[in-house]
């Protein structure tokens, strides 16, 4: 049972062609991104129809506590789950504690923000999650460069598994091919030091902890 908990679709015909991918490759849960121009009742539907749920989700992200709180504050309640990606250490370990954010989303730059303190505010919490996107490795390989975007990766998931950081990786995939197979994200993750099993569970039951207090 697997989770994508990002998808970013242009289009419904986009939404629909990856809700069919997802279904081949044994997904259950996918997050819609609430900014995407889809039809979402039309995505629900056909993901109803292959065993899908589909959820709303949404992603902000703040430099102070206060307009953290503040956008957190102005979200609809068709919500169903909400992402923070800070670009302070004092946003992260708000956002971490806050029981309005599912996962706190750490993004190429920050990785410093995954320490042993975020790990003790999470399992304080008892539920949650740090976030990451697969999409800066599609975007690094357009642009014909690896180190920094690897090197990212490597601290993160090396950090989240010492620390026992619960993880959720997500595509944010925008069109069908940037879809990503969990088998194919756990075999990259093994070459970097990360056990199989434990980076397969990354994006199933380690994402799925992360909605206990939404499904």
């Amino acid at each position: 049972m697997f989770a994508d908990l990002s998808i970013r679709p242009e289009s419904t015909e986009d939404a629909i062609e990856m809700i069919r991918l997802l279904s081949s490759m044994n997904f259950s849960v996918v997050a819609v991104e609430r900014a995407s121009s889809v039809d979402l009742e039309a995505v629900s539907r056909e993901a109803s129809a292959r065993g899908i749920r589909v959820l709303v989700k949404a992603t902000i992200t703040a430099s102070t506590r206060r307009e953290a709180r503040k956008k957190l504050e102005a979200l609809p309640s068709s919500v169903d789950l909400c992402a923070v990606e800070p670009v302070s250490i004092e946003v992260a370990r708000y956002a971490a504690a806050n029981k309005r954010v599912s996962t706190v989303r750490v993004a190429p730059g920050y990785e410093s923000f995954v320490d042993r303190g975020q790990a003790a505010i999470i399992s304080s919490k008892g539920w949650g999650a740090l976030e990451i996107s697969l999409k800066p490795l599609l975007e690094a390989a357009s642009k014909g460069g690896y180190s920094d975007t690897l090197r990212f990766y490597i601290v993160v998931l090396r950090r989240a598994l010492a620390y026992k950081i619960p993880l959720v990786v997500v595509s944010d995939a925008a069109k069908p091919y940037e879809l990503w197979s969990p088998r194919i994200f756990a075999s990259l993750a093994s070459t970097l030091g990360i056990p199989f099993r434990t980076a397969l569970s990354w994006m199933s039951s380690s994402a799925l902890k992360a909605l206990r207090k939404h499904v």
